[in-house]
């Protein structure tokens, strides 16, 4: 069973992640988006945390140097992808889940796009195609999550991405030990493989673009201008 599920995943791994890369910007940013009421803070925070980590997880990758390849990057915004999407599962029984799904899957859409166009172009793995019913059954249920309204798109998505999510972890390790997929490191610039200063702007940049977007959906003035009032400082160093 085991080993029929990994030959499944390296059957069709390289379909769910062109699916993961190319919907995982957009699809989520719709669901956090739709559980925001413009009420409250703990409805509006999901969507802050997600688009401010999207936006900004770049930085902390670029915290730690040039210590992580490509494949290593793939599997991290996989990981926590992952971790992610079942955390959202419970969201709909436990809210608080949604603030650290929002996180992970927003590092996720930040880093997954990139590292998986990277290793298509300089280990694109010819072995194996691109399954297009996999990939257009994979986009059906996502924008059917989309349209349903409730706890139940909610479900459905999350659960897509999921099943998905475990797909592509599995392909990724498969076709590591079977050398298709080749973990190669750049070359560190300097002794040096961990910048705080990538840290900071990430963190300052991230806490403020929390409450810019957290403003703008609570149409609160004041979060706005302490945002604005915040970035004016942040770029003045």
């Amino acid at each position: 069973m085991k080993v029929k599920l990994h030959q499944i995943a390296y059957e069709f791994g390289k379909s769910t992640l062109l699916v993961l890369s190319n919907t995982v910007i957009m699809v989520p940013f719709l669901l956090f988006l739709g559980l925001s009421d413009g009420r409250t803070e703990t409805s509006v925070l999901p969507f802050a945390l997600y688009y401010a980590c999207r936006i900004l997880g770049v930085f902390l990758i670029r915290a730690i140097k040039n210590t992580i390849s490509s494949l290593e990057l793939l599997v991290a915004a996989l990981s926590v992808g992952l971790l992610g999407s079942i955390l959202a599962l419970f969201g709909p029984l436990l809210p608080i889940f949604y603030l650290f799904s929002g996180i992970l899957i927003g590092l996720s859409a930040s880093w997954l796009p990139s590292a998986n166009v990277t290793l298509n172009h300089f280990q694109p793995n010819k072995e194996k195609k691109v399954y297009y019913p996999v990939v257009l059954v994979g986009l059906l249920a996502l924008f059917w999550g989309l349209s349903l309204s409730g706890n139940a798109g909610v479900w459905l998505s999350f659960g897509v991405y999921t099943v998905f999510y475990i797909i592509a972890l599995l392909y990724a390790r498969e076709a590591t030990l079977r050398q298709i997929l080749i973990n190669r490191a750049m070359p560190k610039e300097s002794s040096v493989l961990f910048s705080k200063r990538e840290f900071w702007i990430f963190t300052g940049l991230c806490l403020l673009l929390i409450v810019l977007r957290s403003g703008r959906l609570l149409d609160s003035a004041l979060s706005i201008n302490i945002a604005l009032i915040g970035f004016c400082i942040f770029f003045s160093y």
